[in-house]
């Protein structure tokens, strides 16, 4: 009995100090955090140094002709005009910056919570400047089986809507210094998300519109790898980093330094198709990269599961060239309301030889600056191998000049900083294949001579 009235006793000494107690968390509360954590006017303080940072952003672009690299130039460009910005929000916590395009830029607070916005979440206080989105965009027809592979739809580079139809997606390549972002948008709303990582080299919306496969490489601050980014939690996890994963891909490549291409997903959603080769050499052939050797399975089935990797037998496909290309392989559906893209779509991989050299010719000097020009060079460089091929018995001098001007371009895809790496290792190879007077081990067009013509390959 003595205990149970100890007990009462101190349930009410307890009783009866609590209301000081909450008093005394509250005060403690209030002075621990930071004050511009609970201060009334810090969204208001957030969205006027942002007005304050627009008009140092726009001084800056009608200056240099480009917006500002960083935000320690913001600040640097603000402080000479005299417009008081602070590189820090209302919250007390840095902005945001990043550079898209010489044009094209976002600026921005994490807000309260100090998070990147996301469905359920406030918009994060921003200021930002970028391309629209369209209407329409391709839709990727999802693979059932491995048979069905083929290269990389390069022109989802250029946007693409999600299969539902409520986000858009948009690699923006910074021509300065090489960074290669990845941004989404919800359509019809301010609501964006950037993916974290400097080098996004290629993309793919899953099924169910909810998460985005990337491939990244050759940054400086982040790990090479197959991203899988789920934006409803804006969660991004790294399938090469997986124990698992790791075990199985080359146990001889120490600096997990790689050569990556999507080669397709699954219609399911949880398989995904790669051609994954260790980054050993700065030149690499399309033909064996593009081969079974190099092609891989990466299986996700479940969030709380380690992803597996498989690699297929080489004879299972001996490499995507075994038959023709097209470079709108796995899209459908057409891009009315944008110009590269329809130019794009009209290239021919067949066709008279003058002409149709003259047509990618013309389409890699009107868009030098499109993130799609890349795929461009190396698709071109390797058609004029194919034209050498084709002259080369009935003029041999033409055919020389042909194969120089390959060269030329190869070696101009070498020397661009915006590249994915592993078309950057293509164009090395072709390189040093036309300079050497080696042949390529592929052919990728199919290009003919009307007789008319035979005499004025290169009259032009």
């Amino acid at each position: 009995m003595i205990w149970k009235k100890k007990v009462k006793s101190l349930v009410k000494d307890w009783t009866s100090v609590l209301p000081q107690l909450s008093v005394l968390i509250a005060l403690f509360w209030i002075i621990a955090t930071p004050k511009d954590r609970w201060a009334p006017y810090a969204a208001e303080r957030t969205q006027e140094n942002l007005k304050i940072a627009e008009r140092a952003i726009n001084l800056a672009r009608a200056k240099w002709g480009t917006v500002p690299t960083s935000l320690v130039e913001v600040k640097a460009l603000s402080k000479i005009s005299k417009l008081g910005f602070s590189s820090f929000d209302g919250y007390g916590q840095p902005l945001q910056y990043i550079k898209l395009s010489n044009d094209h830029y976002v600026l921005r607070s994490f807000g309260r919570d100090g998070q990147q916005n996301t469905l359920f979440n406030p918009l994060d206080p921003n200021i930002k400047n970028w391309l629209p989105s369209y209407g329409s965009t391709p839709l990727y027809r999802y693979t059932k089986n491995v048979s069905e592979l083929a290269l990389y739809p390069s022109a989802l580079i250029l946007g693409s809507i999600s299969p539902n139809l409520q986000w858009y997606a948009q690699i923006y390549i910074d021509q300065y210094s090489g960074r290669r972002q990845l941004l989404i948008r919800r359509r019809d709303n301010p609501l964006f998300l950037i993916a974290p990582h400097d080098q996004i080299e290629e993309f793919l919306w899953l099924p169910d519109s909810q998460k985005i496969l990337f491939t990244a490489s050759n940054s400086i601050r982040y790990k090479d790898g197959v991203y899988l980014w789920d934006i409803m939690k804006d969660r991004v996890a790294n399938l090469l980093s997986a124990r698992s994963v790791q075990s199985e891909l080359f146990a001889d490549n120490q600096n997990d330094q790689y050569y990556l291409s999507i080669a397709g997903a699954n219609i399911n959603g949880s398989e995904y198709y790669l051609y994954i080769a260790p980054r050993i050499s700065l030149s690499l052939d399309p033909t064996e990269f593009f081969s079974g050797k190099y092609l891989h399975r990466i299986k996700v089935s479940g969030p709380n599961q380690d992803p597996s990797l498989k690699k297929f037998p080489i004879a299972m496909s001996a490499s995507v060239f075994r038959a023709d290309l097209s470079i709108m392989d796995h899209l459908y559906g057409q891009k009315k309301d944008d110009k590269v893209f329809k130019d794009w779509s009209s290239l021919a991989l067949q066709g008279d030889l003058e002409e149709t050299l003259e047509k990618w010719q013309q389409f890699s000097q009107d868009n030098a600056n499109s993130p799609i020009i890349p795929y461009c060079l190396w698709i071109l460089s390797s058609m004029y191998f194919d034209a050498y091929q084709k002259v080369k018995p009935t003029a041999p001098q033409d055919a020389e000049i042909l194969r120089s001007y390959g060269a030329e371009l190869a070696l101009g895809l070498t020397r661009l900083i915006s590249p994915p790496s592993y078309l950057r290792a293509f164009g090395r190879h072709i390189y040093d294949k036309l300079s050497s007077g080696i042949e390529l081990s592929y052919q990728i067009s199919h290009l003919t001579i009307p007789k008319k013509n035979r005499k004025r390959v290169l009259s032009k």
